[in-house]
């Protein structure tokens, strides 16, 4: 971790001391009426969770209306807790089913919190002055974001498989499904506006509150960034929040230059220089999409959370890979004022969602304020309605108002430390983490243009990967210890992590759980999908066997290289597809001009409805 100077650093107490408990209560969900589920997936059914504990989300604190009481979910633990912030007690733990993953929640205008289950496929919506469990209901496989819209009385659940769920909160069946990209994230609703971020390739789409029809869509802009000199663009949206008058975006930029391969080419090793930086975004709401952006926010690794206090002055962000809550001034500047600065500056330059205010000199903007706990790893933050700053830790289970000189309120004592997952979030010298390639475990959806390689697909670390070595599409990267040697101390500047440490990051890495199937498709089509993928007349199984679907060999499928066979699980939530990324759908992949044609499995005799049960069968994967 890097040091800050002393006067952007409030010093904390040395230890988190456990508070009085207060009425904390444990419920067991009672029976709910759901809506009648789809027949059982025959090919693929949804694997155990395994990682302990889960990659790094973000987005699961919040202030309830009543601006007292916090409600924070946890992921590694399977439990929400509700917090009353003035008494610092802990009122009600909730257990929810072993696996669920609960994540985002929002209120609806009776004062009920839905929290949606993230593996549990789920919206658990429950009493926050009770504790008590009002229903369960399943909506997608995969839900991810939730808002609630008061003019319509309507939940919209955003999910991974590319469903908007819009639901009034006390029903079991949805007023409407809408359509829209893979990989959704977080919802805001303005209006007669629907705004939704998806999650690795930053886009915003902005539909109709009323009809469901999509408006426009749109990405935070590119950039330049002033010490690499190369063009950066946007990826990995990590949290969406409403900003008042308009939504805000926390995410990263990545590079679009040549990336060196050498030690340090992942960065120059500045405050601001590395291949992947962080970034605010800010949307105007109330017509066609305007996104303005801030320049990079110098040392800030991972940025998986934003909060605006209530007078709309402060920003407050969470970088995991710093272990920091960061509180930043926000000057006074509009979201459609296309002047923001570019590149690496102070983040008093940040723009604002206040109206525009003339003739403040830049230097009477006061420095920025950061906050580090002494220990415990912060995941997500907050206001209260009084502008203070609550931030929770992943472990110790702990929430802090960080602005006070309280004891942090225990959630749990079940200790949930490891050393491959602390590992993966921190970052290096070359202000990197291995999650800033592989959020969440997974992918950024990245084309990287490497030195003397030409472009390479980032790669999905879900599933379990320790046995498809060597690593890398070329496969030039034997083992672990090889990878860590070659791209965590050298590409990236990290650390020099030891034979038992790099034994303890594979560990855990090799146990994060695959998405799965992220969409209900039609069993008979699945089955129809499989029989032709084990086809010898069609061939995938020839090469796709085994655990993952995979024969760890490099070959030539006509593509121009030889290169490793990927694993195939989890496939639904990967594209763009291919080492080049050139597929940027599963469909685009059989057709031809990108998949290799016949060399990569004899599709070319395949009818358009083959290749839809093909299709149908690889995303259940």
């Amino acid at each position: 971790m890097r040091p800050f100077p002393r006067s952007f650093l409030w010093l904390l107490p040395a230890t988190f001391f456990a508070c009085g408990g207060g009425g904390s209560h444990v419920h067991d969900m009672p029976p709910v009426a759901t809506p009648d589920e789809p027949p059982a997936d025959p090919v693929s059914p949804p694997a155990p969770r395994k990682a302990e504990p889960l990659p790094i989300s973000g987005g699961t604190l919040g202030v309830l209306s009543d601006g007292k009481t916090a409600v924070a979910s946890d992921p590694d633990r399977d439990q929400i807790y509700v917090v009353d912030l003035v008494t610092n007690k802990l009122n009600h733990t909730i257990m929810v089913l072993p696996g669920d993953e609960p994540g985002r929640h929002t209120q609806d205008a009776a004062g009920n919190v839905h929290v949606v289950l993230r593996r549990g496929g789920a919206v658990l919506s429950f009493d926050p002055q009770t504790g008590e469990v009002l229903a369960r209901r399943s909506l997608c496989l995969a839900p991810r974001g939730i808002a609630f819209d008061g003019g319509r009385n309507l939940l919209h659940v955003a999910c991974a498989g590319g469903e908007l769920v819009s639901i009034a909160p006390t029903a079991n069946d949805p007023a409407r499904v809408t359509e829209l990209d893979r990989d959704l994230r977080d919802v805001v609703v303005k209006g007669d506006s629907i705004y939704i971020t998806t999650f690795r390739q930053a886009t915003v789409l902005r539909i109709d509150a009323g009809t469901g029809r999509m408006l426009d869509r749109g990405k935070p802009p590119s950039s330049l960034s002033l010490t690499m000199r190369t063009p950066s663009s946007p990826a990995v949206a990590w949290r969406m929040i409403d900003g008042g008058n308009g939504p805000i975006i926390i995410h990263q930029r990545a590079s679009d230059g040549e990336v060196g391969t050498g030690p340090g080419g992942y960065s120059t090793g500045g405050d601001c220089s590395a291949i992947v930086e962080s970034a605010v975004s800010f949307v105007s709401a109330g017509g066609p999409l305007a996104i303005a952006s801030s320049g990079a926010i110098s040392g800030s690794v991972l940025p998986v959370d934003v909060a605006l206090s209530p007078d709309g002055k402060q920003l407050a962000f969470v970088t995991a890979g710093n272990s920091e809550a960061q509180v930043r001034f926000v000057a006074a500047q509009s979201a459609s004022d296309t002047s923001v600065p570019l590149g690496c500056v102070h983040p008093q330059n940040v723009p604002s969602v206040t109206p525009p205010v003339t003739n403040v000199p830049q230097d009477t903007l006061p420095d920025p304020i950061e906050y580090r706990p002494a220990n415990g790893q912060i995941v997500a933050v907050a206001f209260d309605l009084r502008g203070n700053v609550v931030v929770q830790s992943r472990n110790p289970a702990n929430i802090q108002v960080l602005t006070q000189r309280r004891s942090p309120i225990t959630l749990s004592t079940e200790g949930k430390w490891n050393g491959g997952h602390a590992l993966f979030h921190k970052a290096t010298k070359g202000q990197l983490a291995c999650a800033s390639c592989h959020p969440e475990g997974g992918d950024d959806a990245r084309t990287w243009k490497f030195s003397g390689m030409g472009e390479r697909r980032t790669q999905s670390l879900r599933g379990g990967i320790l046995d498809t070595a060597p690593f890398h599409w070329d496969g030039n990267l034997r083992d672990m210890n090889t990878l860590m040697l070659d791209v965590f101390q050298g590409r990236m500047l990290g650390e020099s992590v030891s034979v038992e440490g790099v034994q303890t990051l594979s560990n855990w890495i090799d146990s994060i759980p695959h998405t799965g199937g992220v969409k209900r498709v039609d069993p008979a089509a699945v089955m129809r999908g499989k029989a032709l993928f084990d086809s010898a007349e069609v061939g995938c199984s020839s090469c796709h066997a085994g655990k993952g679907l995979t024969n760890n060999t490099l070959a030539d499928v006509g593509t121009g290289t030889r290169l490793q066979t990927p694993q195939l699980m989890g496939l639904g939530l990967r594209a763009p597809y291919m080492h080049n990324g050139c597929a940027k759908t599963l469909k685009d992949r059989f057709g031809g001009y990108c998949g290799g044609g016949d060399r990569h499995g004899i599709t070319s005799k395949l009818g358009s409805e083959q290749v839809d049960d093909l299709i149908s069968y690889l995303e259940t994967l």
